[in-house]
């Protein structure tokens, strides 16, 4: 056509001027104004004129091979774009159709797929700059058909294209992001989650987690009405590919590329960096989901290192805090929130605790420790805004389960003694955490005093009987790490079981029936109508009675109960009733015989058996621990003013 040859005729006018010697004359500047001013005037143009120099730009960029003419006519057309943002929807589908093919050509045009890709991202930046879409009838929806196109280029299976267009969102948000308006918003968050999931299942890692689908599937309706390419996954109506461009992307790193050769991996978590720390006032609530899942994902991946993990274990914090800080304010002032909304906004809190349960897991000793630690921050700081139901529920669903699952780990960990630990990446362990067994000791720690500390806050939210069944569970795995005996999980389980027992709430007696159910490991007392806390957490403390008589106690274990239980004595003393002295003293009697103690070289303390007992001291004694065991129940019971 004849714009064809002439855009051939200037860009070849356009090389000799570069080339020319600079010269003193005003000829050849005259030339290059004249030139320049040839796109400026395209404005002027009817639209057909102007969609027929797109058309000629776009078989020039297919026809050619040489990058440096390429590169031109992508920087004309650009301009072009420029100069005509008012009326750029004329010819936008004229652009994307010649930009997606270039993108989608075969690797002996590897430079140029990149440039195509940048030049679109450029178009993008200025056509969402503040005022640029005024004069179209709907900015908002302007602003979305823009975006969402970029969706088919994130999934092209060239490494090079996607790192570009990851780059491109990148330079929009850093320009324009508070341009954008909700809709858009949405638009934006779907593409960094979808870079995030391509790039991440190449290198084996899935987005979401099992838990992640139903609530997904109940923020996808709304999505769907702003716009019809998303759905739960992201693999939902997509725009049009043109024909010979794939969409395919392989799910695993192509052969002979470690995990972390995915060029476009360390912009994704940039973007996701500059959408937490600075936009997240202006994310959609029913973007949310999406936002942390990609995070959480990258906080499980191992390629970027184990700074990056912690990084965005961080950044699921940064996630809950501003959730609490723009979307909880807004709903405690409204009396119009409706039980669907409240319901999804508990989803969620849960949503972003079930990452961080997740993370808790963690083969990385750095990363489940930083995980467990938010997890309990997070808790203490927005418990009492997400409600008391939602409170109960995380504290229940997810803290009390990743301290049965970390306890797991362990026990696994000590069963497989000898295997070298984890050490990170260039981190020098001590040699307290050189294997796996203490490494997961240091973690069951950190959970023990995390459930504690949640528990004393959600008790001053809750009444005794939301707190009692989880206070039940608690002990339940305190016993159970205190009779490990070991020195450093033991002592720890010990000092949360008596700041558990301290708690004003646990003092409260409750009706058993219908609020607790008795566990083989932890029996309730037969026949008893209410409990309290408190008083389970002295049969705790009689179990160690007959575990300590029958094994070795380590010998700062010893120190650790002798400490601890002097200072539930001193603090609470008052409470104590007779039967409760009688088991601390037994405890007291029994550690402080042990031959781990003071006194090496002393023989075990034994309870006398009857004279005629003879050779069966040992049944003697156990029906005699039996009998003290009932008598401190009744007493206890008649303290309390019920029968035994």
């Amino acid at each position: 056509s004849s714009d064809l040859i002439a855009l051939r005729a200037f860009h070849c006018f356009e090389r000799t001027l570069q080339k020319a010697p600079p010269t003193p004359g005003a000829d050849l500047t005259v030339l290059r104004q004249a030139l320049d001013s040839l796109f400026e005037t395209t404005s002027l143009l009817p639209d057909a004129g102007l969609s027929d120099v797109v058309g000629a730009l776009g078989q020039n960029l297919r026809s050619t091979t040489d990058v440096e003419e390429g590169a031109a006519v992508l920087n004309r057309m650009v301009e072009l774009c420029n100069f005509n943002l008012g009326r750029l929807f004329v010819v936008w589908d004229r652009i994307l159709t010649t930009i997606t093919e270039v993108c989608g050509t075969t690797d002996d045009r590897q430079e140029l797929r990149g440039l195509a890709a940048s030049a679109l991202c450029r178009i993008l930046a200025q056509a969402l700059r503040k005022g640029a879409l005024a004069l179209a009838e709907q900015p908002e929806a302007a602003q979305d058909e823009l975006l969402r196109h970029l969706e088919v280029l994130l999934r092209s299976p060239h490494d090079d294209t996607r790192a570009r267009i990851c780059e491109g969102l990148l330079s929009i948000l850093q320009a324009s992001g508070q341009e954008l308006h909700p809709t858009a918003w949405g638009t934006m968050i779907h593409l960094v989650s979808t870079a995030a999931r391509v790039e991440l299942e190449r290198v084996g890692i899935g987005l979401y987690l099992p838990s992640d689908l139903q609530l997904l599937a109940s923020s996808s309706n709304g999505q769907a009405q702003r716009s019809g390419s998303m759905d739960v996954t992201g693999e939902g109506a997509l725009p049009p590919m043109p024909p010979g461009f794939s969409g395919a992307v392989s799910s695993a790193a192509p052969d002979g590329k470690d995990a972390s050769s995915s060029a476009a991996l360390p912009t994704v978590f940039q973007l996701l960096e500059l959408l937490v720390h600075d936009f997240m006032e202006y994310v959609p609530l029913e973007s949310v989901p999406r936002l942390t899942a990609s995070i959480g994902a990258f906080a499980r991946f191992t390629g970027l290192g184990v700074n990056s993990s912690l990084t965005a274990v961080g950044f699921l914090w940064n996630v809950a805090d501003a959730l609490a800080r723009y979307h909880c304010a807004g709903s405690e002032t409204s009396d119009k929130t409706s039980e669907a909304s409240a319901s999804r906004f508990e989803e969620l809190w849960v949503h972003i605790f079930m990452q961080l349960r997740a993370l808790a897991s963690d083969t990385r000793p750095e990363v489940r420790n930083c995980a467990v630690k938010s997890l309990s921050t997070a808790l203490l700081s927005h418990g009492r805004k997400v409600g008391t139901a939602c409170y109960q529920r995380c504290l229940s669903d997810i803290l009390m389960k990743v301290v049965a699952e970390i306890q797991s780990a362990a026990r696994k960990a000590r069963a497989s003694q000898g295997a070298p630990g984890s050490k990170g990446e260039g981190i020098i362990v001590h040699h307290s955490r050189d294997t796996p067994e203490k490494q997961w000791d240091e973690t069951v720690v950190l959970a023990l005093e995390g459930v504690r500390r949640v528990l004393s806050h959600f008790s001053e939210e809750a009444g005794v009987v939301a707190f009692a069944p989880l206070a039940y569970t608690m002990l339940l795995q305190i016993q159970d790490t205190i009779r490990t005996l070991s020195s450093e999980t033991g002592g720890s389980a010990l000092r949360a079981l008596v700041d558990l027992m301290r708690i004003p709430a646990s003092s409260q007696t409750f009706k058993v029936e219908g609020t607790l159910t008795s566990d083989p490991g932890l029996p309730l007392q037969e026949g008893a109508e209410t409990t309290s806390v408190w008083l389970l957490g002295w049969s705790v403390l009689w179990g160690m009675v007959g575990v300590c008589l029958a094994r070795d106690v380590p010998e700062s274990l010893v120190e650790t109960f002798a400490s601890t239980l002097n200072a539930l004595r001193s603090s609470h003393r008052n409470c104590f009733t007779s039967a409760q002295h009688l088991v601390l003293l037994q405890l007291s009697m029994v550690l402080v015989s042990a031959p781990s103690f003071y006194l090496p070289t002393s023989s075990p303390l034994q309870v006398e058996s009857d004279k005629d007992a003879g050779s069966n001291g040992h049944a003697a004694s156990s029906s005699w621990l039996k009998e003290a065991s009932t008598a401190c129940a009744a007493a206890t019971a008649e303290a309390s003013g019920t029968s035994p």
